[in-house]
């Protein structure tokens, strides 16, 4: 290859590498204290997101009083429980929300939650990783 040809075809090499390493952006939203509108804004800024045709996953964290589910009107039959245990994979308890937004709620109420162990979490990192090649 020569001239041209060889400037091609390292931008084409380039574009498809940056394509299997995209990084994927997080947003998360914090408080120490309940009751604050977390959720309502977490939600509010995915299905934005989604809108301007960003692929979304939101994942509700909260471990005690979980209720992105009822926020949202859906009923999943999963939850971040059933992915920790093993029992099914991020994207099997992932459910589709309003304007295409992917959901995975959390087992709200469930006290081993709130102490996942070193497997659950590296479990929960890797299923997350798992996910990046269809999120934005």
């Amino acid at each position: 290859m020569k001239g041209i040809d060889r400037n091609v075809y390292s931008m084409s090499l380039r574009n498809r590498q940056k394509k299997h390493n995209k990084d994927v952006r997080v947003i998360a939203i914090t408080s120490g204290k309940g009751g604050v509108g977390k959720t309502n804004i977490a939600a509010n800024f995915a299905y934005i997101f989604s809108k301007m045709g960003e692929r979304v996953l939101l994942l509700d964290a909260d471990t005690g009083l979980a209720n992105i589910d009822v926020i949202l009107g859906i009923t999943p039959k999963y939850s971040l429980f059933h992915v920790l245990h093993g029992e099914k994979t991020l994207s099997e308890a992932t459910v589709q929300g309003p304007g295409g937004i992917k959901i995975l709620p959390a087992a709200s109420g469930i006290q081993e939650m709130a102490e996942l162990s070193r497997d659950q979490k590296l479990t929960l990192l890797k299923e997350l990783d798992g996910l990046t090649e269809s999120l934005d």
